[in-house]
């Protein structure tokens, strides 16, 4: 059977963040809309189901403010219940020794995704795009890679203009434009709009 678009993105998330194990799209019911990764199907139905009561209770509890997000460390799993638009949420399962939640960046690209496929609106887009970078021996950013309309791939020189942390690098392309760039674990980067 064919992946639906829910479940690629999912299963895309997936594969992205270091330690998931799976993720549910589930509304505001319970009920799961689509899933992707390797767990026991009927087991991650019902984590979804509660995890998305559970946010829901913890919003009526916090008076004034949404919870956009919830974890549960457990002996072999941590369970990551992340907010989505229009009351629908992403349940993740993570290994137990995985981070509490993934980078903001992977998750505002996952929202997005999500929020493309279904029509949802989502607060100001993000200036944040998943990228391939070709880098140097010690983790720097050389090369800017993309395919273009005919299938080839290009790369753009990259000059290291200044870094944040251990992770961060402000650039400049061969063309001037000027960008952030961020390494996030597993080697995927992501790019800033330039701003």
């Amino acid at each position: 059977m064919e992946a639906s678009p829910f479940s690629a993105i999912l299963g895309a998330f997936v594969a992205r963040v270091p330690g998931a194990i799976a993720a549910a799209l589930v509304d505001s019911g319970g009920e799961t809309v689509d899933y992707a990764g390797k767990y026991d199907t009927f087991e991650l139905k019902v984590v979804a189901a509660h995890f998305r009561i559970l946010l829901g209770e913890a919003t009526a509890l916090a008076v004034g403010a949404e919870v956009r997000s919830l974890v549960v460390r457990c002996r072999k799993r941590t369970l990551l219940a992340l907010l989505a638009p229009d009351g629908y949420a992403v349940v993740v399962v993570l290994r137990r020794r995985a981070g509490f939640a993934p980078q903001d960046a992977s998750v505002r690209v996952l929202m997005e995704a999500l929020a493309a496929e279904a029509g949802w609106t989502i607060p100001a887009p993000s200036r944040w795009g998943e990228v391939t970078v070709r880098r140097d021996d010690r983790g720097r950013p050389l090369e800017l890679l993309a395919v273009d309309a005919e299938g080839d791939e290009r790369a753009t020189p990259l000059e290291v203009i200044g870094t944040f942390g251990a992770r961060g690098f402000r650039v400049r392309a061969s063309d001037g434009h000027e960008f952030s760039l961020v390494r996030e674990p597993k080697n995927l980067w992501y790019a800033d709009d330039g701003g």
